[in-house]
């Protein structure tokens, strides 16, 4: 049986004791998308203000306008740009840091790393949240009653692909 405690008080060890390494691994990625999210911010923040309008009588009746769905709509787009714009940072840290804690490997001097093993972990992390948000995306898109027939579809299929 494994020693549970044992095993997540080395694994946290581990982690601080090379936490210089982290920060000069991502630091300059920290500091790109604190830049990014800041602009984005001020981008939005006409619909921040408009969406978080402090009278809440006030608030309700603003929800029923297109001026609200507008700002709701801009301070989405933004999220999204934020979330675009930063997504290469995560393999690019990701994979230095799994390097340096698994391979010995010493940070590289650059650390905007962005060479094939960061690629193709970007390219995973993409299939995987295809397939986590894929079935999710179909529910929003599809009629709620042909959900129901298309999961069944596919549950012949696989039953099939499985047994034939």
């Amino acid at each position: 049986m494994l020693p549970v405690w044992t095993t997540v008080n080395k694994a946290y060890g581990l982690a601080w004791r090379h936490r210089g390494a982290y920060l000069k691994i991502s630091s300059v990625w920290m500091l790109f998308m604190f830049v990014v999210t800041w602009i984005a911010t001020y981008m939005a923040w006409p619909a921040v203000k408009f969406m978080t309008c402090s009278d809440p009588s006030e608030r309700v009746r603003l929800m029923h306008t297109a001026a609200y769905a507008s700002a709701h709509h801009t301070f989405n787009l933004f999220l999204l740009a934020v979330a675009v714009i930063s997504f290469p940072a995560m393999p690019s840290i990701a994979v230095s840091w799994h390097r340096l804690l698994l391979r010995d490997e010493a940070p590289p001097a650059n650390s905007l790393r962005y060479d094939r093993p960061v690629i193709d972990y970007m390219l995973l992390a993409l299939f995987l949240a295809a397939i986590y948000m894929g079935p999710m995306a179909l529910m929003f898109l599809v009629q709620p009653g042909a959900i129901d027939a298309l999961f069944i579809v596919l549950l012949f299929i696989a039953f099939f692909i499985r047994y034939a």
